[in-house]
């Protein structure tokens, strides 16, 4: 930049290019202000500046000789030498510095590497597959075959080639179930039954033989019994237009009851499962303002689980509905996974799907980390789903099998039966 001539204190000084303060308004610094600019200008000028209602150019005016200029140089050489000498030292540091990264990633990096590539671990990988008898294989792997053992809090097992002994017991489970597990969870479908495409399904719940669906939207939702085999709507139970209703869970296995609970209303409900009788109504409170998403039955540890939108679970006492913890979710990088929907307990897993993503995710319950990923984009491609259909919200076990799952979506006009193939199958958390 380029200032104008400014008036000059002596006609004979010649002023050489750099930074200099100048009064903010424009008027002429007296022969104190002047002495106070140029000692500003080699120091820390920022409070004087304040004071003085000084502001900074940098200027290139020629006003003549003066012998002034001689320990003005002298100051600016020592301060151009001492500028140099700082970035010398810099530059080394800077260059120490990425010399130790770069050892670091060589020295625990690559063992990781290494075990990756012998393993086929992969990340992102994904697997299409078709049966002999037609049914459909798919799935992929976030991070290594392992999930996030792989990575996170399984790195100690995993990153210098060392044998799991949990892993081995795993798919020793897995081949006794004749499931065929190598370490990449997927799933396969074994069928399909029709799902009235108005219901939009919030939660999904199955006992004794009987399929229950919890609809959502205000003045649309309702409790329904379903036919497993068919799809048919066996009973069905209009809630109060001011509700919206979200997450159905089964209670205690010998109990007949069920437990629902709304969006924004703070408020839940008891149901004999039989009947659908309101038998009781309560209140409850999350880290989501309240807000209730997702709910499912931990069997064996008598507790609720409780989902709110956010990356928290959320621990019910059975008999008394009250908050006993609190389980933070996360992923194999440590990032918390928030918008936590439709909940189920199996095999010791809390699953779980996340709002408008088509995955299903593996939660286990006392760490809160994700131990397996499943991709459901291809169970049923958006470009082929019911005019309507929205995203995939609906997980129930069957009663059939460990690993086979009910898999709806909201407004779908299908429900899917899948068979997991990984950790859900063989159960390495069961309590």
């Amino acid at each position: 930049k380029q200032a104008s001539k400014q008036p000059s204190r002596s006609p004979h000084l010649k002023m050489p290019k750099g930074k200099y303060l100048i009064p903010a308004d424009d008027s002429s610094l007296d022969d104190e202000d002047y002495d106070n600019s140029i000692a500003s200008s080699n120091t820390s000028f920022s409070d004087k500046n304040k004071a003085n209602n000084i502001k900074s150019f940098d200027i290139d005016v020629d006003l003549g000789d003066s012998n002034d200029i001689d320990d003005y140089d002298k100051q600016v050489n020592y301060n151009s030498s001492t500028a140099l000498e700082q970035a010398k030292k810099n530059h080394k540091c800077i260059l120490h510095f990425s010399l130790a990264t770069v050892v670091i990633l060589l020295v625990f990096g690559l063992p990781f590497y290494i075990k990756a590539e012998n393993e086929g671990l992969g990340m992102g990988k994904t697997l299409s597959e078709t049966k002999d008898d037609g049914h459909t294989v798919s799935g992929n792997n976030a991070w290594g075959a392992n999930g996030n053992n792989a990575w996170g809090n399984g790195w100690f097992k995993h990153s210098y080639g060392k044998e799991d002994k949990n892993d081995r017991e795993q798919n020793d489970a897995a081949a006794k179930n004749d499931v065929e597990y190598d370490g990449e969870p997927r799933f396969e479908v074994v069928g399909e039954i029709p799902h009235d495409p108005s219901s939009f399904t919030q939660g999904l719940t199955y006992h004794n033989g009987m399929l229950y669906e919890s609809t959502g939207l205000y003045h649309q939702s309702k409790v329904r019994q379903l036919n497993p085999e068919t799809g048919e709507v066996i009973k069905s139970i209009d809630m109060d237009g001011k509700l919206f209703a979200e997450g159905l869970t089964y209670g205690p296995p010998e109990s007949d009851i069920l437990v629902q609970i709304t969006w924004r209303s703070r408020k839940g409900f008891v149901y004999r499962a039989s009947t659908l009788e309101l038998i009781n109504e309560f209140s409850f409170d999350t880290f989501n303002n309240g807000e209730g998403w997702g709910i499912t039955y931990m069997e064996g540890e008598d507790e609720y689980v409780v989902s709110d939108g956010s990356e928290y679970l959320h621990f019910w006492d059975a008999t008394t509905l009250e908050e006993k913890r609190r389980v933070r979710v996360s992923d194999e990088n440590g990032k918390f996974i928030k918008n936590l929907n439709e909940l189920e307990y199996v095999n010791g897993y809390v699953v779980a799907n996340i709002w408008f993503k088509d995955k299903i995710i593996c939660i286990d319950p006392i760490t809160g980390f994700v131990e397996e990923t499943y991709d459901f984009k291809d169970l049923w491609p958006k470009d082929m789903r019911n005019k309507g259909a929205d995203v995939l919200n609906g997980i129930s076990v069957s009663g059939e099998d460990d690993g086979m799952i009910y898999v709806t979506g909201k407004m779908w006009a299908k429900i899917f039966k899948v068979k997991f193939i990984g950790k859900l199958t063989s159960g390495r958390h069961r309590r």
